[in-house]
């Protein structure tokens, strides 16, 4: 009987932890003084598409599933950021 050790396959290493992902900063536009909503995902010119089209209706969040469209008409998609934009925009 032979006294070998058998060699140990090397263990992994911890992995960094990630940082987590910020909330989209948004300026509550209830608050006084706040004029507008700050969008960090929404290009400037669907932000102003976005404000024309909310003025269109007599209720903001009316605008909803075309701010949508035109969200997904930038992005592809609807990612959460956008998501964050629009509802600033909305007040909802």
């Amino acid at each position: 009987m032979s006294d070998t050790a058998q060699p140990q396959p090397p263990q992994p290493q911890p992995q960094p932890a990630q940082p987590q992902a910020q909330p989209a900063p948004v300026t509550d536009r209830r608050t006084p003084g706040a004029t507008t909503a700050t969008l960090t995902h929404l290009s400037k010119a669907t932000a102003a598409r976005a404000r024309n089209l909310i003025a269109l209706y007599p209720e903001p969040r009316s605008a909803l599933i075309p701010l949508c469209h035109l969200a997904q008409e930038q992005e592809g998609w609807l990612t959460p950021g956008v998501m964050v934009d629009i509802a600033a925009l909305l007040d909802i």
